[in-house]
């Protein structure tokens, strides 16, 4: 699997440093570059200036949650509105997992986080 995912391109957009740091060093063994932003005005600045092959983004973060922002992100141009999204999050319940999938989510990954769950959701969405 690293093969397939040597040069990705992450935006990940997580509040809490600590999740930051242990997301990007699950990412990065398999090759993959990161992006980490803690807020959602970070994530939409940042993906004005480069793009990204993927989207990692909490539901809950404290400045616009994870749905608004990928709302958000999809009116931004043609490559934000087709970039491939995974919800990463503590909100683990049926329903939250179906109101991800609405909000245009591709993947659904609860915390507290597996790698294997984590790249294995990266690279069905790839």
């Amino acid at each position: 699997m690293k093969a397939k995912l040597e040069g990705v391109r992450v935006l990940l957009v997580e509040d809490y440093e600590d999740s930051r740091h242990l997301m990007t060093a699950m990412l990065v063994p398999s090759g993959m570059r990161v992006t980490a932003v803690g807020t959602a005005a970070e994530a939409l600045a940042t993906l004005q200036r480069e793009p990204f092959d993927i989207l990692l983004a909490d539901i809950g973060l404290p400045d616009q949650n994870g749905y608004d922002l990928l709302q958000t992100i999809r009116r931004l141009s043609q490559e934000c509105r087709s970039i491939p999204a995974v919800a990463v999050t503590a909100f683990v319940s049926r329903e939250d997992q179906e109101r991800a999938a609405e909000a245009g989510f591709q993947a659904h990954v609860g915390k507290p986080i597996e790698r294997s769950v984590l790249l294995s959701s990266i690279h069905k969405v790839l």
